[in-house]
């Protein structure tokens, strides 16, 4: 579970090997948890050609202020609205 208190926790994440990204933004609490993953991944999609693999990563969670999460939810109704028109910019929606 994540705490909401500001101080670091360790997680595991499936990455990209050699890469500096996660190839997905689920958290795992222990390494077989991230492998499983990974082998659902690529059952999934058998094409995928990159080198995936448990990474671990610290992750510090802090609640946002008001004002914060008020941008934030209206960053997200503008991304749904453009998706259902037919216009979706999802490099603002996923930062």
């Amino acid at each position: 579970m994540l705490c909401i208190d500001g101080k670091e926790s360790i997680w595991w994440v499936v990455g990209l090997k050699g890469g500096s990204i996660t190839f997905d933004s689920e958290l795992h609490t222990f390494r077989h948890h991230a492998e499983r993953k990974i082998k659902e991944i690529r059952n999934e999609a058998p094409d995928i050609n990159a080198k995936l693999e448990p990474v671990a990563v610290k992750v510090c969670i802090s609640p946002c202020s008001e004002n914060e999460a008020k941008e934030f939810h209206a960053e997200q109704q503008e991304f749904l609205a453009q998706r259902r028109n037919g216009r979706s910019d999802l490099s603002r929606a996923t930062q």
